[in-house]
């Protein structure tokens, strides 16, 4: 609407122009052959001098009347301002991480920043779509029904071309009517990484959280062996638990050298004995664990070994007895970790579903740890595989170092 304005008020402006420069001339021109013969030059350079005047006021006026309607059309803004703010729409726009998409009262595209447009390239969507029917470029947008509507759209997941992406749509108003809608695009595998790192730090928090509430309960049986005064008990006992410790740092560090993947199996060592759990964790191979080589690499690996330590927890909790056991093996350029549990196994009818998004037999909300864990085991070049029987269930991750 703006553009048409401004396009109507030049269009104004020419017209003008041309009759002040063209006509008036021309009508001095008339006058003074009309007159030649019965005025003398004195009576025609009058003439001319009053047409020039009348033309300079005209153009005047006219100049003024066009400069007051461009202002109000720029809302008070003299051309330069408005070109220093359109330029600084135009940075923010292309700032933005997330794409944006806006299309006018005619469903074409009028608005593109540079991520959108990224975006659609990894959709193999080469040209450009300025200027383009939003359902002839995209035909799986909602902004049409925005349109009709006049009511937003949030996380709706749309497929182009294979490239998966969460769209959230908004209609544009302008005195109360439609005018147009405007989309924002962002990429469903960057929100997944996001989801990813935040069950990582979900781990990581636990693992803390477990640790802390351990040590307070050794504190307060030493405090309360020291108010009895039985020395020579709390001797034995903080010799019990030392010896403990360094045995099963020990057994655990002297084939790991990871630091981090040391502390994090110690960790998950300590909430198998809150929950009473039997957690064995033994090494295979005549190779070491070596340092892992990057903290991303450590991130997928303690993210998806903290989840199949996690199910493999679900799965014994109602078991009489509760077993078990992290085998991990490491052969020249690969990491296998293999967690085993002793519960009543994968029913073999859902077998091939489990690795399903939103599948679960836990309840509604659930399902998304299995399916995260294999796309992130995909993703990094590794591999994720299980064997379930009646007598437990046993998970396999390969991971590439």
């Amino acid at each position: 609407m703006f553009a048409k304005n401004l396009r109507v008020s030049f269009t104004a402006y020419v017209i003008a122009t041309v009759c002040v420069l063209a006509i008036v001339p021309l009508a001095v021109v008339a006058l003074m052959l009309l007159h030649r013969v019965h005025v003398g030059m004195e009576r025609i350079a009058g003439t001319l001098v009053a047409s020039a005047a009348i033309g300079l006021a005209v153009a005047s006026g006219g100049g003024l009347l066009l400069s007051m309607k461009v202002k109000r059309v720029l809302n008070g803004q003299n051309p330069y301002e408005f070109a220093r703010r359109w330029r600084e729409r135009e940075a923010m726009l292309e700032a933005v991480h997330e794409g944006i998409l806006a299309v006018n009262s005619e469903a074409r595209i009028v608005v593109a920043n540079r991520a959108v447009v990224e975006m659609f390239r990894h959709a193999s969507l080469y040209k450009s779509p300025m200027g383009e029917y939003i359902g002839d470029f995209f035909p799986g947008s909602h902004m049409r029904t925005v349109m009709r509507t006049g009511l937003p759209e949030y996380d709706q997941e749309v497929n182009l071309n294979g490239y998966h992406f969460f769209v959230d749509n908004f209609p544009v108003l302008m005195n109360g009517q439609v005018v147009g809608a405007i989309s924002t695009f962002r990429d469903k595998t960057e929100l997944k990484k996001l989801a990813e790192q935040l069950t990582g730090i979900k781990l990581y928090t636990d693992a803390l959280r477990l640790q802390t509430h351990e040590f307070m309960n050794k504190l307060h049986v030493i405090l309360g062996m020291i108010h009895v005064g039985s020395l020579d008990t709390l001797i034995d006992y903080i010799h019990q638990i030392t010896n403990q410790y360094q045995l099963e740092v020990g057994a655990i560090s002297s084939q790991i050298k990871d630091p981090v993947f040391v502390g994090f199996l110690l960790s998950k060592a300590s909430c198998a004995s809150e929950l009473d759990v039997k957690l064995g964790i033994v090494t295979e191979g005549n190779l070491p664990i070596p340092q892992l080589r990057s903290p991303e690499l450590a991130d997928d690996v303690i993210t998806v070994v903290g989840n199949l330590l996690d199910n493999a927890f679900e799965a014994v909790k109602n078991n009489k007895v509760k077993a078990i056991e992290v085998a991990i093996r490491h052969t020249e350029g690969r990491l296998t970790v293999a967690v085993k549990d002793n519960g009543d196994g994968i029913s073999y009818r859902i077998q091939g579903m489990i690795f399903e998004k939103s599948f679960s037999t836990k309840g509604k909300n659930r399902g998304y740890g299995l399916y995260l864990t294999k796309q992130r085991m995909e993703r990094i070049g590794g591999s994720l595989s299980f064997k379930s029987t009646a007598e437990g269930t046993t998970f396999i991750a390969d991971f590439p170092l």
